[in-house]
């Protein structure tokens, strides 16, 4: 296991600044990450469950909390909770007293762990993005 990671996004530079300023403990701490580059090294992730961040996790079959905040966020956690390959948990239900407890969940958890995997090969079976713009441009509109 390695540091944490915490990205704030480039729309919270209050944030980003008091993080770096009082670090929470060790952590490595940006206001944006290269999913690509970063992801294929994490062991697990906590995020607000935002489309992209959500695809991304389970491309690279990664264990994953969704803490949800607003619009399609919601259901984003649901299905999270539904495939096993993590948790949807209310971000009034998550805090730092429980936090440590639903990692280690996520991250110990032979299921989980395994779901993210299969979904993640099932995922590459599909071809990415290269086969569905073929079948979108194959489609009779």
């Amino acid at each position: 296991m390695g540091l944490p990671l915490i990205v704030t996004g480039r729309r919270a530079p209050k944030a980003l600044a008091r993080l770096q300023k009082a670090p929470p403990g060790p952590a490595i701490i940006r206001d944006w990450i290269d999913y690509a580059r970063i992801f294929p090294h994490l062991s697990g992730i906590v995020h607000h469950g935002g489309m992209a961040t959500t695809h991304a996790a389970l491309v690279h079959g990664i264990p994953q909390v969704v803490v949800p905040h607003a619009g399609d966020q919601y259901p984003q956690a649901a299905r999270v909770t539904q495939a096993r390959v993590g948790y949807g948990i209310r971000a009034k239900d998550f805090s730092m007293e429980n936090a440590p407890q639903i990692l280690a969940d996520i991250l110990w958890d032979p299921e989980f762990r395994e779901n993210a995997r299969a979904m993640a090969e099932d995922f590459r079976a599909l071809g990415g993005p290269g086969r569905a713009a073929e079948a979108v441009m194959k489609m009779k509109i």
